[in-house]
């Protein structure tokens, strides 16, 4: 009861993110007009709009949309974010389908739980190497789900799974520069799933030994690898109950300096009297949040911790409605300016 209890949150906080989402993300309108001007068989809802597409497209759009405001949910040992990749594969099929909403958890939650078994058992040497998990990872989670929703037997199922880590794709450079494209690599997740599963029901076979195999994916991926973490306890460890909802649209390697910004707020600091601010954190969240401190837009912004750190600690609040009117306020700029961030090795280890 508490998986299917934690899965309708899921599926719940990730309709919200959607929403507000497909307000804001910059590729948004250039996903739907151009998978708008290529058409196609009437599927499935790009959501959260109306127009309908081929289902695998209009997995790949809800996925961008979702992933756009870094507020969607996460997996800390997996290093990644589930809902964008499973999520919009499993409505897009279950729509598709006519699947019964009890059959769209059971499939979001299985889904769920291949990606992030997979996500946990090669991290965080995957991270290191430079892979985004949410779009390497999810590709085997979203055929999870829509091989269930097919209805595929337990070999076909097998072959869907091969065929979306066949699939897997994602790069963490995109956080060096126009991180706006982020978002491609959920949408390519999900669209991955909803492929793989159909090629299957059309009779498309793939590599049993996709994970282990000479040159499988353990071995592409990753430079330490954890059985335990991928096959251990299942059935009875569920991953989805590990899984953290964000309060913030930044980075989750931002959201322990807000926190402290916003107790000190609460505690009504003079930031005028404040000469300097050192900021201790771990390698990872440096590498990901500490190196853009003058945001240009919103993407720069969600994944910038003097940024976020600043506003928490000036306004007590850290959501859209703060981060986009406060990207050239000149008074939060010389706040930032008496940042510094460190690298701390106690944190590594903890990390």
């Amino acid at each position: 009861a508490s998986v299917i209890k934690k899965t309708q949150l899921s599926l719940f906080d990730f309709i919200g993110v959607l929403l507000c989402g497909d307000a804001n993300g910059i590729l948004n309108p250039l996903s739907d007009k151009y998978f708008s001007a290529i058409g196609g068989k009437k599927e499935s809802t790009c959501l959260p709009g109306f127009e309908k597409l081929p289902a695998v497209n209009a997995a790949f759009c809800t996925g961008v949309k979702s992933h756009s405001i870094e507020l969607d949910d996460g997996h800390r040992h997996g290093t990644s974010h589930p809902s964008v990749a499973v999520i919009p594969a499993a409505l897009a099929v279950a729509e598709r389908e006519n699947s019964s909403m009890y059959e769209l958890l059971y499939a979001i939650c299985m889904g769920y739980e291949v990606m992030l078994r997979t996500a946990r058992s090669i991290n965080p040497s995957h991270l290191k190497r430079g892979f985004h998990t949410t779009g390497t990872a999810g590709s085997f989670g979203s055929a999870m789900s829509c091989a269930l929703l097919l209805k595929l037997n337990e070999t076909e199922i097998c072959h869907a799974i091969s065929i979306g880590g066949l699939q897997s794709a994602g790069l963490q450079e995109m956080l060096h520069e126009n991180p706006s494209i982020k978002p491609l690599q959920a949408g390519k997740a999900a669209q991955a799933g909803v492929l793989s599963a159909d090629l299957v029901k059309l009779g498309a076979k793939a590599p049993m030994s996709i994970y282990e195999g000479q040159h499988g994916w353990i071995k592409a991926m990753t430079d330490s690898f954890n059985e335990n973490d991928l096959l251990a306890e299942i059935g009875k460890r569920w991953e989805i109950l590990n899984c953290y909802t964000k309060l913030y649209p930044t980075c989750r390697h931002c959201h322990q300096g807000i926190d402290i910004a916003i107790e000190m707020f609460n505690e009504n600091i003079d930031v005028n009297r404040i000469q300097k601010i050192e900021i201790d954190t771990y390698s990872v969240a440096i590498s990901e949040v500490g190196s853009v401190f003058f945001p240009k837009n919103l993407e720069e912004a969600m994944f910038s911790l003097p940024f976020s750190f600043a506003l928490g600690l000036k306004t007590g609040k850290v959501r859209l409605n703060e981060l986009i009117p406060n990207l050239g306020n000149s008074e939060l700029h010389d706040l930032i300016k008496k940042i510094s961030i460190n690298e701390n090795q106690e944190m590594n280890d903890a990390y």
